[in-house]
């Protein structure tokens, strides 16, 4: 009886030896790695454009500047094909159209945008239909504005969204971001395009955002 009760204490020792060690290796040795992990599932990244900077003639009237607008846009990692057949449908586009778009960032886990300048209509659209749009956003971004239209387009010039050419020579730059292309704005593309901001923002298991996360100071843009 007394060596059973032996070999039963040392079996628990080395069990207990065991799932201390296990511990060990998940909490200190594997724990920064796993802690990383957990916040890519909870953290989301979240850019947030900087307004262009405005342009005035020699006597300070506004020649150009910049308006909100609303932007569609997408998490690959979060939408599916049910969801982009919803949004297609709304945005009068096809499933292999959308997802062309998303193609070269499919992999990508935080919004990307894909559609700018999106009228109010489209917008109330993909609220009614938000629980079945898992990974599609809303959002307000800064777009050019001219007070004149066209009237001093030939000395101002005008803007081109950025090329797959361009993004991979200058990745301070981001899909669908517009560039200056002639006149001002290109002479000038450096200055006007100012500094993008980033905040970090909680997220629920469905992706669904929950509110800032005070630990994680925003940076915000510069114009």
């Amino acid at each position: 009886m007394k060596i059973r009760l032996t070999r039963l204490t040392q079996v628990i020792i080395v069990l207990f030896a065991i799932l201390s060690l296990r511990l060990v290796e998940l909490q200190v040795l594997r724990g920064p790695r796993y802690s990383r992990l957990s916040d890519r599932n909870r953290i989301r990244k979240i850019l947030r454009p900087a307004p262009r900077g405005r342009i005035f003639d020699r006597n300070g009237i506004l020649l150009a500047d910049t308006r909100p607008s609303f932007t569609i846009a997408v998490i690959p990692t979060e939408t599916n094909d049910s969801a982009l057949a919803i949004l297609g449908a709304i945005l009068h586009q096809s499933v292999t159209e959308l997802k062309q778009r998303l193609k070269p960032i499919a992999a990508f886990p935080a919004p990307i945008n894909i559609y700018r300048n999106v009228d109010l209509e489209t917008v109330s659209r993909i609220e009614e239909n938000k629980f079945r749009l898992p990974g599609v956003l809303v959002r307000v971004d800064p777009v050019r504005n001219y007070p004149y239209g066209s009237l001093y387009s030939h000395i101002i010039g005008h803007l081109g969204e950025i090329t797959d050419e361009e993004l991979a020579r200058d990745s301070s730059y981001h899909r669908m971001d517009f560039v200056g292309r002639t006149g001002v704005e290109a002479s000038y593309e450096k200055i006007l395009r100012g500094r993008d901001g980033y905040e970090f923002v909680e997220v629920d298991a469905r992706g669904r955002e929950i509110g800032p996360i005070p630990e994680k100071r925003p940076e915000l843009p510069v114009a």
